[in-house]
């Protein structure tokens, strides 16, 4: 991780707009993440080319600020970018970004986490 890399390593590279609300969408090159596919999996490249997360999961599915929806198998996660760590584990059956939180989705049980940084999953009120 932390190098520099060409698009020549990889088998697809693709802008990963950003959903936050807040940010303009009018500009096509409104990103600062790259998703990534090698060899059938996918990452994170900022745009300046460093791999942030290698391409080992097998689905990248959005990115909220510096949350982002990743996918492996038929369960889902929260991945944070600036932390480095996942903020929710892949065990999930689906994520919804919310107006004040993600909404996540167990078995027939459902969750909330916060969008800051040091949320908890707590069950949904």
């Amino acid at each position: 991780m932390g190098e520099k890399v060409s698009q020549t390593s990889y088998n697809s590279i693709e802008p990963l707009y950003n959903l936050d609300p807040n940010r303009r969408y009018d500009d096509e090159f409104n990103y600062t993440y790259l998703k990534i596919k090698k060899n059938g999996k996918y990452g994170i490249l900022s745009q300046f080319g460093i791999e942030i997360i290698e391409p080992i999961l097998d689905e990248i599915i959005s990115i909220y600020d510096k949350d982002v929806i990743i996918q492996n198998g038929n369960k889902l996660g929260i991945y944070n970018i600036q932390n480095k760590k996942n903020k929710v584990d892949v065990e999930y059956d689906q994520i919804l970004i919310g107006k004040k939180n993600f909404i996540l989705f167990k078995n027939n049980d459902l969750f909330e986490v916060g969008f800051n940084e040091d949320s908890k999953i707590e069950p949904l009120k």
